[in-house]
């Protein structure tokens, strides 16, 4: 999927996603989606193949500030137990028009004004 990964201080600010359609192959399980399995990456560069996995089978924030998704679609080939978007230490997030699998289900950490438009 998609994966926005900042840093502790260093948030990735203001940024757009629109006009994206994604289909993951799906089959995530729910305990994928603990935030306590998602140490910092302080010191390093920020990759999500530090993760072992992502807890979301759309889009991945971590320490993001200002991002707006506009006409996104996320779909799965077979069914995922993780939500569609997880968002941690996220700040001011705007989601308009975005179509899920799971009719838009968010995990939140730490994250504040994070809302549909």
């Amino acid at each position: 999927g998609m994966v926005l990964l900042g840093e502790p201080g260093h948030s990735i600010e203001d940024i757009t996603l629109s006009n994206i359609s994604y289909t993951s192959t799906g089959g995530g399980e729910t305990e994928w989606t603990d935030p306590a399995d998602f140490p910092e990456l302080t010191g390093q560069r920020p990759e999500f193949m530090a993760f072992k996995r992502i807890p979301s089978y759309g889009l991945f924030a971590n320490h993001v500030r200002g991002l707006r998704v506009c006409n996104v679609r996320l779909n799965c080939l077979i069914p995922d137990s993780r939500h569609s978007m997880a968002f941690f230490h996220a700040e001011n997030v705007i989601l308009d028009n975005v179509d899920c699998a799971d009719g838009g289900k968010m995990l939140l950490h730490n994250s504040d004004q994070v809302r549909f438009k």
